[in-house]
């Protein structure tokens, strides 16, 4: 069985649309997706809303933690003013590692 991993998106719906597009020709089994989806300063909104739409398990990443905290650094600087509230609710449920 294969699998597929998507990471360290960063808010950039570009490689997460083209990585779901391969999806769609390689029909793996299990789906991940290891985190930090969504710090940086790219197209942060149509990343969660194109991420909400893919069945996958997910794992919060240090950076996507980071959006919690309201630390100042660049990468979520950007990132937390414009995340959807639903996608902050969302990514406060996923797991921080593996049990």
């Amino acid at each position: 069985m294969h699998s597929a991993v998507l990471s360290d998106l960063h808010g950039n719906a570009d490689a997460l649309l083209a990585g779901i597009n391969d999806l769609r020709h390689q029909s793996p089994g299990p789906r991940l997706t290891f985190g930090d989806c969504f710090s940086g300063p790219l197209a942060v909104v149509r990343t969660a809303d194109t991420r909400a739409g893919l069945a996958a398990i997910t794992v919060c990443g240090t950076l996507d933690r980071a959006l919690f905290s309201r630390a100042r650094d660049t990468w979520n600087a950007t990132a937390r003013p414009r995340m959807p509230q639903a996608a902050l609710h969302w990514l406060a449920t996923r797991p921080t590692g593996w049990a």
